[in-house]
């Protein structure tokens, strides 16, 4: 399993992000550093982006879901209307 998300990767994809990017990330996730989520961010050819890193988040940030949902669906109305 280990060897499987070591060679998950974003490299030469997250420049090719142009469009609007909320990026989400529990800061302790054993899946996914902090150091990588910031790296596809910065990355990201986007202009419009936002990261968002939670020190005591789990791996889907549940344990924050009212302000998750309310950030993302404030994200997705701001830029649908």
């Amino acid at each position: 399993m280990q060897e499987f998300i070591d060679n998950m990767t974003m490299e030469g994809h997250a420049s090719k992000i142009v469009c609007s990017l909320l990026v989400n990330h529990g800061m302790p996730d054993p899946l996914f550093s902090a150091g990588g989520v910031e790296k596809i961010y910065n990355e990201a050819r986007s202009t419009d982006k936002t990261l968002k890193l939670w020190k005591d988040g789990n791996h889907c940030v549940t344990n924050h879901a009212t302000e998750t949902i309310t950030m993302f669906a404030d994200f997705f109305m701001d830029r649908l209307k």
